[in-house]
């Protein structure tokens, strides 16, 4: 077993060897958690994303940090089942974990798959991480549901537009608020203005820019993250006007749409629930504080 390797992007080889090992696990776990490899939205790209494990030519375990805001990053990692036990995710996670303190990175976040046994009993033994919240990911049935008109006395005081550099302004305003973002406006807005696969779109009510939402575009797949609504306007019925829209856009070129929302986040949850979404899937998310440690 050779040492841990870092990457701040990835060469095609080793892209195609996470996506090897990740269904290798996924197929003995009988799990059905994702992989997520895309540093678009990073706040800082130069901070390694990626930590492997190789024996001679043979990917064995690797680790990913996600980092969409400042202070905290998600971990996400796997082990070849003939290797686990052998201390693999240990090394990976000290290594990424030198690299987080370095970079005033003081949170990490652990992503589980709620339906992996192996995930659930690995983290129940991992003191250093405390639960801290679920999320669901929620796909729409198209098959019972259709996205539906924008209609009432409603429909004239809105307007939709896609996110361009004369609307940056407004966005980084409504954004900011929604979403309760700080430096990681820019970050999102840099993804979505010269991406062909990540849109953004704003919401106008009264010509007021009021709501925000983001997609991305994978393959067959939809994603719709990042919606929100400012404060002041909520209670209108301006987000589900923004998911209809944003159903309407894309429904019928793709075969799934899909959004993930906290379990604590009731409101939204029901909200999506209202306009045809079901649950898919569930994650749980463990935390760890690693600015006290020396």
């Amino acid at each position: 077993m050779g040492g841990v390797i870092c990457k701040t992007t990835l060469p095609e080889h080793i892209r195609r060897d996470i996506l090897d090992l990740h269904e290798v696990c996924n197929e003995y776990d009988k799990a059905e958690g994702q992989v997520y490899l895309s540093t678009e939205l990073n706040y800082d790209k130069t901070i390694p994303a990626f930590y492997l494990l190789y024996e001679e030519e043979k990917l064995i375990a690797f680790l990913i940090l996600f980092m969409p805001e400042k202070g905290e990053a998600e971990v996400t990692a796997y082990t070849h089942p003939q290797y686990r036990r052998r201390g693999c995710f240990h090394m990976l996670y000290e290594k990424a974990k030198d690299v987080c303190k370095e970079k005033s990175i003081q949170k990490l976040i652990y992503v589980v798959d709620a339906d992996c046994a192996v995930g659930r009993e690995a983290v129940k033994h991992w003191y250093r991480a405390a639960y801290a919240f679920s999320e669901y990911k929620m796909k729409w049935n198209a098959e019972k549901h259709t996205p539906g008109e924008i209609q009432g006395s409603i429909a004239s005081e809105v307007r939709f537009c896609p996110v361009t550099a004369k609307n940056s302004e407004d966005y980084r305003t409504v954004a900011a608020d929604a979403l309760e973002m700080d430096d990681e406006v820019e970050v999102f807005l840099e993804a979505v203005l010269p991406a062909s696969n990540r849109r953004g779109y704003l919401e106008y009510w009264r010509d007021i820019p009021a709501g925000v939402c983001h997609v991305n575009l994978d393959d067959d797949e939809v994603c719709i993250y990042g919606l929100g609504v400012l404060k002041e306007y909520r209670g209108k019925g301006l987000g589900k006007l923004l998911v209809r829209y944003i159903l309407n856009e894309m429904a019928g070129g793709r075969e799934e749409i899909v959004i993930e929302v906290d379990s604590e986040n009731q409101r939204a949850y029901h909200l999506y629930l209202s306009c045809g979404f079901e649950v898919e899937h569930k994650t749980d998310y463990y935390e760890e504080d690693i600015s006290a440690e020396s």
